[in-house]
């Protein structure tokens, strides 16, 4: 499980997969499981499982939705209070 950072401010689409290509063919390495408006980061926000998400910190992956094609940054799944600062306030 792996946060995903849209580029341009979109919400991403909650079942959009994260594709990888290779010549002409692409597979998919994961999907997008749910994405919000957070008001509290006043940004989108998004959780994907991505096949070795942990070790793609900070790559930019493809994403395909119904003809659709977006972009993505690979980011912590935590975007809020990421220390747990609120949880010992």
């Amino acid at each position: 499980m792996v946060g995903l950072e849209s580029p341009d401010g979109t919400v991403l689409p909650p079942g959009a997969h994260a594709v990888e290509r290779r010549g002409t063919d692409k597979r998919s390495i994961g999907f997008v499981t749910t994405s919000h408006f957070s008001p509290n980061l006043n940004r989108p926000i998004a959780l994907a499982l991505v096949e070795n998400g942990a070790e793609r910190m900070g790559e930019t992956v493809e994403l395909q939705h119904l003809g659709q094609r977006l972009t993505a940054r690979i980011a912590p799944a935590c975007a809020f209070d990421p220390e747990g600062g609120r949880l010992h306030a």
